[in-house]
């Protein structure tokens, strides 16, 4: 728990810090982290998967799109929107992932699996204490980053997109790595696995975050 702690602090204070430094920066940390990624997605599929080896290049490139454009796109959202909204939108990112975590292991409330064959560890009322939570932080967020541009609804609507569409990009990692017969993506990040299992939330939440973003009539990219 310490050592998780403590890369997650880590990681934490990287990740703003280049949020703040600017978008090169940001591109730099996101595209250096997309190609650890990748990497652990090529090494799970050649080492691991029974997927033959048409299916596994299939896969490859499929995870290409799936890793690298989300990642890099972190860029885009401190280019187009400012470090103060990437920084409250990565908060909602944490917080559900930190509550369903506390929720559904920690407070010991987890019963319900959400999907067991491939995800033993995902719970229905860990889901939900971190939909809580992260609608709780969401109401806050217009007071503590007036400069983002945003007011509640739209907090709202991107805690909503993160709740739903994070949780399956974190099914969806789990569901590969099951086939992969494999726990973690890899043990860059002592205490949270790879860079997959870290950012998983991010692959499928991020892309629609920033469409919904675009077309915020509030908004000027």
């Amino acid at each position: 728990m310490k050592r998780r702690a403590l890369t997650g602090a880590i990681l934490v204070a990287a990740i703003l810090a280049a949020f703040w430094a600017g978008p090169w920066t940001t591109l730099t940390l996101f595209g250096a982290l997309a190609a650890v990624g990748i990497f652990e997605l090529a090494t799970m599929l050649t080492r691991q998967a029974p997927l033959g080896r048409s299916r596994s290049v299939l896969a490859f490139a499929a995870g290409l799109l799936w890793i690298a454009a989300p990642m890099l796109g972190v860029a885009a959202l401190v280019a187009c929107f400012g470090p103060a909204l990437a920084t409250a939108w990565f908060l909602l990112i944490w917080t559900q992932d930190t509550g369903a975590y506390l929720s559904g292991k920690t407070l010991g409330l987890g019963r319900r699996k959400m999907w067991p064959r491939y995800s033993p560890g995902k719970t229905w009322e860990g889901w939900a204490g971190g939909t809580v939570l992260t609608v709780i932080i969401a109401l806050q967020l217009p007071g503590w980053f007036p400069t983002a541009g945003l007011c509640t609804s739209d907090w709202l609507c991107l805690a909503a997109i993160i709740a739903v569409f994070g949780t399956l990009g974190d099914l969806l990692e789990s569901v590969v790595k099951r086939r992969c017969k494999v726990s973690d993506s890899g043990s860059i990040l002592p205490g949270h696995g790879g860079v997959l299992d870290r950012f998983d939330a991010v692959f499928l939440a991020l892309p629609l975050s920033l469409v919904y973003l675009f077309s915020c009539p509030t908004l000027t990219p």
